[in-house]
């Protein structure tokens, strides 16, 4: 689940808290990926670099038009989080894109993390 939603290595000092995968409506059932994780600083600092996030502008906390799991509260990490985001569109047989959001504490050592597939 983490590989898939937040990035291909798994740093020792990720701890999942909790983890979610909802299919969407519809014929291609595009999923969305819901993750709460513990992280030291430095593994998250290198889960940014590698996978390639980048600040967000976005601060909403609005996600009810998403249908998050009941334990998805980003609001819990304080008034001065962080937002990074990462989108894509593979070259791929598919055409399906990607976005993915990570919500982090103003320590950078928990993150609520979510990525959305569509077509």
């Amino acid at each position: 689940m983490f590989r898939e939603a937040v990035s291909d290595d798994i740093p020792g000092s990720v701890n999942v808290l909790n983890y979610h995968v909802r299919e969407g409506p519809g014929f291609f059932k595009t999923p969305t990926y819901w993750i709460h994780f513990a992280v030291s600083r430095d593994d998250l600092k290198a889960i940014v670099d590698t996978e390639q996030f980048a600040e967000g502008s976005s601060r909403s906390l609005e996600f009810g038009h998403l249908d998050p799991p009941p334990w998805w509260n980003p609001g819990d990490l304080g008034e001065d989080f962080l937002v990074y985001q990462r989108e894509e569109c593979p070259l791929d047989s598919d055409n399906s894109t990607w976005k993915k959001f990570m919500y982090i504490n103003s320590d950078m050592t928990e993150v609520y993390c979510f990525k959305l597939v569509f077509w």
